[in-house]
């Protein structure tokens, strides 16, 4: 049994990140996402700027299994928060424990966090065969 860990991005982790998200933003190892695209979303995802931040589900073995960007969205109508999902995707699509792994981790920080919705802002055909898992159930979940 693997032992993983979520924890937030951090500035020493972007050649770890930077391959799987150029493929999830439609790179190729020929055509890579363009480093102006890469350099500013790290920029965001590493620093208190933006309210955009990253979480990485790392294996036993230090590998990256999962990577998500979140960020804090205001609910108007209720005066309160909801975490947003905005990527969420795997090293390997057919992984779908580690895509759930690290979305229960997000929503439980949420929930700890006092966030009273979590909602998914990505495409699920992206999270390969996790996505049947999460389309109808995880679109916007109450805390």
């Amino acid at each position: 049994m693997s032992i993983d860990t979520v924890r937030p991005v951090s500035e020493r982790d972007f050649f770890l990140w930077y391959p799987l998200f150029s493929r999830h933003a439609g790179g190729t190892d020929e055509a890579p996402v363009s480093d102006r695209i890469a350099v500013q979303l790290w920029q965001w995802l590493t620093t208190d700027a933006e309210a955009i931040q990253g979480r990485l589900l790392l294996g036993e073995d230090g590998d990256v299994r999962a990577v998500a960007h979140v960020r804090s969205v205001p609910v108007t109508t209720t005066a309160t928060r909801s975490l947003v999902i905005d990527d969420l995707f795997a090293a390997d699509p057919a992984d779908t424990a580690a895509t759930i792994a690290l979305f229960d981790a997000v929503t439980t920080e949420a929930r700890d966090g006092g966030y009273t919705t979590v909602r998914w802002q990505d495409d699920v055909a992206e999270l390969g065969d996790a996505g049947e898992l999460v389309e109808d159930l995880w679109r916007e979940l109450p805390l």
